[in-house]
């Protein structure tokens, strides 16, 4: 509901705006009698990393039906709805010369019965590298109609990050009888949780119940045999993860 910049194309042109419809808040851009729009909404900043596979969810509606035409396409005329077109794109800056690469067109038709509410849109994407981005939504809609306006709702980013499945073959045990020095021996992982197998390993964390009590860097690649000597441990009972 909050954090966006609205970049204006040109001074003629309709911007967007903050509208609202009881205590639900949106952003909209308004039709101008015989002006296009040239006017951009963009998120607020997010960080993305490279080989991740992100999820856009927004949600679309209209403060009056979509406009008609008639169609003389086969002979007979048709009125027919001319749909609303809303360009989504992944930005790397919120200025005019921002580099813009489309990840969704949509074409909506809100009907008469339908105005006010809102329809969801979702769309995949990935980026090249990682890096700051926002996403940028422009209204490219071919009408010249006053009182309509164009909403945007509910934009939401959700991305499963490549997590790697759990160790193998872990022990844990004193060096010689006696000694509070445990060695802990396991093999790091070769693939992720979603069976993909791992390019690298950058950190092993090890804790000693919820103490994190070494993190391995040295050496460490998938599939790795890793040994560890947690030394003096405390007596008593130990977990170690």
């Amino acid at each position: 509901q909050a954090g966006y910049a609205q970049v204006n194309g040109r001074d003629d042109s309709p911007m967007w705006t903050l509208g609202e419809d009881g205590d639900n808040k949106f952003a909209q851009v308004a039709s101008k009698y015989y002006y296009t729009h040239d006017d951009y909404l963009f998120t607020a900043p997010i960080e993305m990393k490279a080989g991740v596979t992100y999820t856009l969810k927004f949600k679309l509606s209209a403060s009056a039906a979509s406009p008609t035409y008639w169609d003389y396409s086969t002979g007979t005329g048709v009125e027919k709805p001319r749909p609303f077109e809303m360009s989504v794109s992944l930005a790397n800056n919120t200025a005019i010369d921002a580099l813009l690469t489309e990840i969704k067109a949509v074409e909506y038709v809100c009907e008469a019965e339908n105005v006010g509410k809102f329809s969801e849109y979702t769309a995949e994407f990935t980026v090249e590298n990682d890096g700051i981005y926002y996403i940028s939504f422009y209204d490219k809609s071919s009408y010249f109609l006053q009182d309509i306006a164009v909403r945007v709702d509910d934009i939401e980013i959700n991305a499963i990050y490549p997590t790697p499945e759990a160790v193998a073959d872990l022990t844990a045990a004193p060096d010689e009888k006696g000694s509070r020095n445990i060695v802990l021996e396991f093999t790091a992982p070769d693939m992720d949780v979603n069976g993909n197998a791992l390019a690298s390993i950058s950190a092993i964390d090890i804790y000693r119940g919820a103490d994190l009590i070494a993190t391995l860097t040295d050496g460490i690649e998938p599939a790795a045999k890793v040994k560890y000597t947690d030394e003096n441990a405390p007596r008593g009972f130990l977990a170690y993860g």
